[in-house]
């Protein structure tokens, strides 16, 4: 995992992804600004019908920061930001959180594409929750500033599958 990161007036042009932070703590980003879709480049919706294109795609973190960012999403219908809960596979590194909670957007815009939570880890009665957006704009966007999705995910155990179990998922969100 990634601990106390901060990062600080840069501009970044990605083509599917601007940033990708992966079971991260602490992570913080000031006077950033994200874009995606560099060269018309769009990635299609995952097998499963998320969204894979973001200026910003944050996956089983926490504690997370942000402070007059702008995030350019690829298109109006896409989100500029993409937040996921995955499940651990096989094989993998073990993650810290098998979501995303306490995010904070403060004086933030988003453009062409709100926030989108995609909740694909089994949460066993865990909410993820705490998302604040304090003086925050959108702008073009044909999606609501947060989305929240979750939705049935087939459960993997010792390499075979299981039946598949409905998420359960809410969240607390804070808008001023």
């Amino acid at each position: 995992g990634t601990d106390g990161v901060y990062i600080s007036n840069l501009f970044i042009s990605g083509t599917e992804i601007a940033v990708r932070v992966v079971n991260a703590a602490g992570f913080r980003m000031q006077d950033v600004r994200l874009q995606a879709g560099r060269g018309g480049r769009i990635e299609p919706d995952s097998p499963n019908g998320h969204p894979s294109t973001a200026a910003l795609s944050v996956e089983n973190s926490f504690e997370l920061s942000f402070l007059r960012c702008q995030f350019y999403g690829a298109t109006a219908t896409r989100p500029s930001v993409l937040l996921r809960g995955l499940p651990d596979l096989p094989g993998q590194l073990l993650s810290r959180v098998p979501y995303v909670y306490i995010v904070s957007f403060r004086s933030c815009s988003f453009v062409n594409g709100g926030v989108s939570y995609v909740q694909l880890a089994q949460l066993d009665n865990v909410a993820a929750t705490d998302f604040s957006f304090v003086n925050c704009l959108s702008e073009q966007l044909a999606m609501p500033l947060l989305q929240v999705v979750s939705g049935a995910v087939t459960a993997l155990s010792y390499g075979k599958k299981s039946s598949a179990r409905t998420l359960l998922c809410s969240s607390t969100v804070y808008c001023t």
